[in-house]
């Protein structure tokens, strides 16, 4: 992993977000799976017909090391679009998170695997492996952001962010100096200050 994405992995989505002004913040339907949670790498888009995860296969076959699977079903919950097979091959094949905004399966084995899984929740219907039609890695709107190839997926506990991939290491160097503002206000507290003066509201 690269020092950038360990710095980035170090700092908590909600200053990422303040770092773009909350731009980038993925709906928070789509949660961690299990907690604690953290997440990092570049996302391979999928768009599929509800239900149907031939693409994601295909995907994972072909991704890059690194990649973050980021899956648009839709909104889809009828049908659980990743389980523990398909984890198990992302973890082989260097994948580095799954995110969908469908609905997943096999979760004790899953948190087990430890590969994070971002979903809106767990169905235990399995899906349909027809879809031809589905395409990978075109620009997609998911979960109320607009993801391109290659820009970056951050989760945490709190939920995912999304940094344009022209945009990485200008939000990391507002990012920490948002958590550096953070720290000093958590001495001040500390030190026994209330935040009314803090933050000089009337």
């Amino acid at each position: 992993m690269s020092d950038l994405f360990e710095k980035f992995l170090s700092i908590p989505t909600a200053s990422i977000a303040f770092a773009q002004d909350d731009s980038g913040v993925v709906d928070p339907e789509i949660k961690p799976m299990w907690k604690p949670i953290s997440l990092i790498g570049t996302a391979l888009t999928i768009d599929t017909v509800p239900g149907d995860n031939l693409a994601v296969h295909v995907a994972i076959s072909e991704a890059p090391k690194g990649s973050v699977i980021v899956l648009d079903t839709k909104y889809h919950k009828k049908n659980a679009c990743v389980g523990d097979i398909i984890i198990r091959n992302s973890i082989k094949k260097g994948i580095a998170g799954f995110v969908t905004n469908g609905v997943m399966r096999d979760l004790k084995d899953c948190r087990e695997l430890g590969l994070p899984i971002y979903a809106t929740g767990i169905c235990m219907r399995g899906p349909s492996k027809s879809d031809n039609e589905a395409i990978i890695g075109k620009s997609i709107i998911f979960g109320g952001v607009s993801i391109d190839n290659g820009d970056y997926i951050i989760g945490d506990d709190d939920g995912l962010v999304v940094v344009k991939k022209d945009k990485f290491e200008v939000v990391l160097k507002k990012a920490i100096e948002r958590e550096n503002i953070e720290k000093e206000i958590i001495n001040r507290i500390n030190n026994g200050e209330n935040t009314k003066d803090i933050f000089n509201l009337s």
